[in-house]
């Protein structure tokens, strides 16, 4: 049997249990953010909600209403619906408010609504709700609605003070009659002079817009703020909230379909509620005089919707008393969802109904932060300091959402006589909603042991770290059913450190500088990255890298001095930096250098990867900064067979020699010098002078690069040979 009576929201109730915040939300077409209406602003007097062809706008405890020229709509709490257009003629269309969820009043004359698979053409008053599957019940109170499937060209009237139920893929049902309360309720329904108004922006172009596949609830418009939809509600939007659909039951009702014709399917509404048929009244039968289901006074016919508030001991108590003149003639029976249970007593009853969950959706855990930042990159190595404290604590925060969870039930008590005969004294529609959270809790030992938060859809705690401890972050939700969500994959890892990150690298890069100083080569490469590398000729790689220092260890005393200039360090991109000045403490080179050691945070510790200096101390230099020319002898005699040694020792800026191999030139004004060009080894460049003929003084210069040094010999008179009688 369809159903006779519908149970709307009035404007000023909000659903029962529900807790959500007042708001008009907008998403703008083709974006994916929502934006609240500005709150505090009088809409109705100040100024308008404007919308664009495309634009959504949602509802929570908060009405509006759409004002054109012959008629208004006025959109009730908990709904969402979608600026349209449709073809109204030759290169015409118009404006149409398209009800994607929800409850809206019409009041007018001839005024065009979208529904889901159809399309209506309003006059007079109407009452219009479209449910969670996208079910559609039209009440049409005066006046006459006309009704179009998508697709078809066959319209369907809908007479005042009666109903008719649609489906969302072109299904109708057969029209039924309204109660007359219902009639005269709906009739008398004011719209509102003070209730936000809709105004539509007409520069743009009039768009004729697909169909929307996604689902709402109440739930998700409730999940509602400023921003990305959470993923709860997009999870509502694919439909993976849905509770498994009942076998079909219920009357037919006829489905349009122009290829194949109609075919017969079976709706039911989550809105609408069943009544007794008066035409089969059986006299004598027992009439309902009160009733009460889980802790609600009902009326026949009458939507009820509880919470997990409304559980005893996890059953719903459905109390009640039924007058009856001849309690002998009949029993009570209580039909739950079909399932029936022969009650104690006709004249009054008290029933626990067990609710059980048979594939409850699990509440989630999602957006986890430590730190502020997220849970998600943290992994074995990352390291928090004392920098990332907020009041000495770590903070960890997330939200969560419970799993939508609403049973419904079809309640009917039916007495049934001596001769079987049955009469329905009462039916009504009880949607359970179970999805809310009870706990949200934290392990910071891997889930060994379990700390609550303080919150629940935004929660946060903090603890309080111990320096070098390991913690390894869990978190869970259970909603008041006891379904917990899906156990974490992973731990989120960190180590805490009371030292800054900039502080750790600057302590590696000293320690590396007195090894360097030391001439500890063993202690500076295990600070070194396997993957060091530089474009420094000779420094390209690790093993060019060990080579040098080995070299700069055996050929020269290290003698430099440094300033640190800015230390900086990124564990989370595993990158940081020392710059610095130096210049050797000799004093050979008054020259101050600037450096930058580059480093990679691998496995926990800060290793050198990079020198960028094209003077670097870290190898024996190829350029020359001085040459210190030793000459072998100073007075020689100008006999042009005379020699002596000339050793010029090479030394760059840092007072250290140069490595092997680097020129040196010799020159002379007076003798000669060979060779002319001279390699160095150990620092050192060297050649042989032979003494000229011309006596006087020889000056002999030494040069490498810029570096020049020169020296001078003494060339005396070869001794006249003796008399012969003084010969030997």
């Amino acid at each position: 049997m369809l159903c006779s009576s519908v149970a709307f929201a009035q404007a000023d109730s909000p659903a029962q249990g529900e807790s959500a915040g007042k708001g008009i939300f907008k998403k703008e077409k083709d974006k994916q953010e929502w934006q609240k209406q500005v709150e505090g602003v009088d809409y109705a007097k100040d100024k308008d909600i404007k919308l664009s062809y495309g634009d959504i706008l949602a509802t929570k405890e908060d009405t509006l209403v759409f004002h054109f020229s012959n008629y208004q709509i006025w959109i009730q709490p908990f709904s969402v619906f979608r600026l349209n257009s449709i073809a109204a003629g030759d290169d015409a269309t118009a404006v149409v408010p398209e009800l994607l969820f929800g409850e809206a009043l019409f009041k007018g004359n001839k005024g065009l609504l979208l529904l889901p698979g159809h399309s209506m053409e309003a006059q007079g008053t109407a009452y219009i709700v479209v449910d969670e599957e996208k079910y559609t019940i039209i009440a049409s109170v005066d006046g006459q609605q006309t009704v179009l499937p998508h697709g078809s060209e066959q319209t369907i009237t809908v007479s005042p003070a009666s109903m008719i139920d649609l489906g969302p893929a072109g299904e109708i049902g057969e029209p039924f009659d309204m109660f007359e309360d219902d009639v005269a309720y709906y009739s008398e329904m004011p719209i509102p002079d003070d209730a936000p108004r809709v105004s539509v922006n007409t520069d743009q172009k009039a768009l004729t817009l697909e169909a929307l596949s996604e689902y709402w609830t109440q739930t998700r418009v409730t999940l509602l703020e400023n921003g990305p939809e959470s993923e709860v509600g997009l999870a509502i939007s694919r439909g993976e909230h849905r509770q498994a659909e009942p076998p079909p039951t219920g009357d037919n009702i006829q489905v349009f379909d122009p290829t194949k014709g109609p075919t017969q399917k079976t709706m039911s509404f989550s809105t609408s509620v069943g009544a007794s048929d008066a035409s089969n009244v059986i006299e004598g039968a027992p009439a309902l005089t009160s009733i009460t289901i889980g802790g609600v006074k009902a009326s026949i016919g009458e939507l009820i919707n509880l919470t997990h508030k409304n559980l005893d001991d996890g059953t719903i108590k459905i109390v009640g008393r039924a007058s009856v003149d001849d309690p002998e003639k009949w029993k009570l029976v209580l039909k739950v969802n079909d399932d029936e249970t022969l009650l104690d007593s006709v004249t009054s009853f008290d029933y626990s109904l067990r609710v059980v969950q048979e594939f409850p959706n699990a509440p989630t855990v999602y957006n986890i932060t430590i730190a502020d930042q997220p849970a998600e990159s943290f992994e074995e190595g990352t390291v928090l300091t004392r920098e990332h404290l907020e009041s000495g604590r770590i903070k960890i925060a997330g939200n969560a959402a419970a799993g939508q969870n609403i049973l419904n039930y079809k309640i009917e008590l039916v007495a049934r006589d001596t001769d079987d005969k049955e009469q329905n004294i009462g039916s009504f529609q009880v949607d359970l909603d179970l999805s809310t959270l009870d706990t949200v809790e934290i392990s910071k030992d891997n889930g060994i042991s379990w700390d609550p938060v303080s919150g629940l859809e935004e929660w946060s705690t903090t603890i309080s770290p111990t320096d070098s401890e390991v913690y390894k972050i869990r978190a869970r939700t259970q909603d008041v059913m006891g379904n917990k969500s899906e156990e974490q994959f992973e731990a989120y890892e960190f180590t805490y450190r009371y030292k800054t990150d900039n502080e750790t690298l600057r302590e590696v890069f000293e320690s590396m500088m007195r090894a360097f100083l030391d001439e500890d080569r063993t202690t500076f490469i295990r600070n070194t990255s396997n993957d060091y590398s530089s474009n420094i000729e000779d420094l390209r790689d690790l093993n060019e890298l060990e080579t040098s220092i080995e070299e700069r260890f055996r050929c020269c005393t290290v003698s430099i001095q440094y300033t640190i200039q800015d230390v900086y360090a990124n564990i989370q991109a595993k990158t940081g930096s020392v710059e610095f000045h130096w210049n050797d403490k000799t004093g050979v080179s008054r020259t101050t250098n600037y450096a930058v050691f580059n480093y990679l945070y691998e496995e926990g510790e800060w290793k050198f990867s990079e020198v960028i200096d094209p003077n670097t101390f870290l190898r024996a230099s190829r350029v020359a900064f001085s040459v210190e020319l030793e000459i072998g002898a100073f007075d020689m005699t100008a006999d042009g067979a005379e020699t002596t040694t000339l050793s010029a020792r090479v030394l760059d800026n840092a007072g250290s020699i140069v490595a092997d191999y680097v020129e040196v030139v010799f020159t002379v004004d007076n003798g000669s010098v060979s060779p002319a060009t001279a390699l160095t080894v150990d620092g050192y460049a060297n050649a042989t002078y032979t003494a000229g003929v011309t006596p006087g003084t020889a000056t002999i210069t030494a040069t490498s690069g810029t570096a020049v040094d020169s020296g001078t010999i003494t060339l005396n008179p070869v001794a006249p040979p003796l008399p012969p009688d003084q010969e030997q």
